[in-house]
């Protein structure tokens, strides 16, 4: 199976006849979507979130986070999100500690994986089972 990366969707071309962001992304969002079905690819676009996590008290990204990027809650299957607390309170947690939150899952559970993300290499790894 192909993979399509659109990193990210922010910086997709917008059509000038589209007023606002959210009806620029939502657009696009569809046509990605639209695209990945006729060819049978999957693909995987990247968003960057608002700042908002950070001025809660529980930083962890949710799928109201999306603000104006609310068509990618809306039509994407799978939505996983990555919290590092060091990133956000550093020193407060341990170093490389991740969790990857999957926020949404039409076919699946939702939940979290702990995984442990080694800088050097860019690199995450499960953290119950490095093997």
């Amino acid at each position: 199976m192909t993979l399509l990366v659109v990193d990210s969707i922010q910086l997709l071309p917008a059509e000038e006849s589209r007023a606002d962001q959210a009806e620029q992304v939502a657009s696009t969002v569809r046509a990605l979507k639209a695209v990945a079905l006729e060819r049978k690819v999957a693909y995987l676009a990247v968003a960057q979130l608002s700042g908002a996590p950070a001025e809660r008290d529980d930083a962890r990204p949710r799928l109201d986070d999306f603000g104006a990027l609310g068509a990618v809650k809306h039509h994407a299957d799978v939505v996983l999100s990555l919290y590092r607390e060091e990133m956000y309170r550093p020193g407060g947690g341990i170093e490389g500690a991740t969790e990857l939150l999957v926020s949404k899952n039409r076919n699946g559970p939702t939940g979290f994986v702990d995984l442990y993300f080694y800088q050097r290499y860019l690199r995450f790894e499960d953290m119950l089972d490095p093997d």
